[in-house]
């Protein structure tokens, strides 16, 4: 491990799947947003899993990049302080989600690569409310609510938002504008996340999220759960839903605790809700790749037959 700049793995010949991994060796490269998709270009690097939509055509373009569009379990959401004014109130969080126009989301930040959903589940994880619908995109709506919660001119929010999800964030905040919720965004990078939470007291933490488990808790208990480091929420009743979830051995009933936890998040409109995001990858021929839905770096199977040359 060089810091900063890479860390270099070896497979393991007596791994117990029989034949794999595939490649004999490893690399993650620590390359700045700006400069990966050249690293790709040129041959520095087989593999980007985070190929930009605005680079898709140009990836093509080259004949020797691919590009794999899978869906993932990934979302974008943002976590709420419901323990203060003005977001202790339901309408209040019901506005912001009618406020969120998640098609020109899905369109503008991820150039067409996802779809809007109802919550942070999402269609295959274990858990997921397949009756809830999205928040529909309704101004009217929305400042109703603000009005009946006596918010009629709106106000400010102190919003922290990771850096890998600052595209987003920009949308949202230019978004919330529109019913007079002005946004006081900062911008922080992973390796300032946690003490930057700790620090500081934020209405809103917007992040990303790959959900690893495949299971409807996972995201929901990063942003919700009272023990989780990454949440601003502090809700006992959410709490104890999930603990009893996550502690009912039967897998029916278990199934159906989670799709209610699921239904009260929605309709508590505990978080801000966004899109499911189809992964977008870049990868030079003659390697063969294929990406987790979950989300995860996994690559015990990749493999590299040739090296391909721009």
């Amino acid at each position: 491990w060089v810091k900063g700049e890479r860390i270099v793995l070896e497979a393991n010949p007596r791994y117990w799947m029989k034949g794999y991994p595939k490649a004999g060796g490893l690399t993650f490269r620590f390359i700045s947003t700006e400069g990966q998709f050249e690293a790709l270009k040129s041959g520095e690097v087989d593999v980007l899993t985070e190929l930009p939509g605005t680079r898709t055509t140009e990836a093509v373009r080259t004949g020797f990049l691919k590009v794999l569009k899978t869906p993932s379990f990934y979302t974008v959401t943002g976590s709420l302080d419901t323990s203060r004014p003005p977001l202790n109130d339901r309408r209040v969080r019901q506005a912001l989600n009618y406020a969120i126009n998640k098609e020109e989301l899905v369109r503008y930040d991820l150039l067409g690569n996802g779809h809007p959903i109802a919550t942070v589940t999402m269609p295959g994880e274990e858990g997921h409310n397949a009756a809830l619908k999205p928040y529909p995109y309704d101004l009217a709506e929305a400042r109703r609510l603000l009005d009946e919660a006596v918010y009629p001119k709106g106000f400010r929010l102190k919003v922290l938002v990771k850096a890998q999800s600052e595209r987003t964030g920009k949308i949202i905040a230019n978004q919330l504008e529109k019913i007079g919720v002005l946004v006081d965004a900062h911008i922080v990078a992973d390796a300032e996340m946690m003490s930057a939470l700790t620090r500081e007291r934020w209405d809103v933490f917007v992040s990303n999220c790959p959900d690893p488990m495949a299971h409807a808790y996972f995201i929901q208990s990063i942003f919700l759960y009272g023990g989780s480091p990454y949440s601003l929420e502090k809700n006992p009743d959410y709490d104890a839903r999930l603990e009893r979830m996550v502690a009912t051995p039967d897998e029916s009933a278990r199934r159906t605790l989670a799709e209610e936890l699921d239904a009260y998040v929605h309709d508590e409109a505990l978080l801000l809700f966004t899109y499911q995001r189809t992964k977008t990858c870049g990868v030079r021929t003659g390697v063969e790749f294929t990406p987790s839905i979950t989300g995860m770096p996994y690559f015990f199977a990749v493999s590299k037959t040739e090296a391909a040359k721009p």
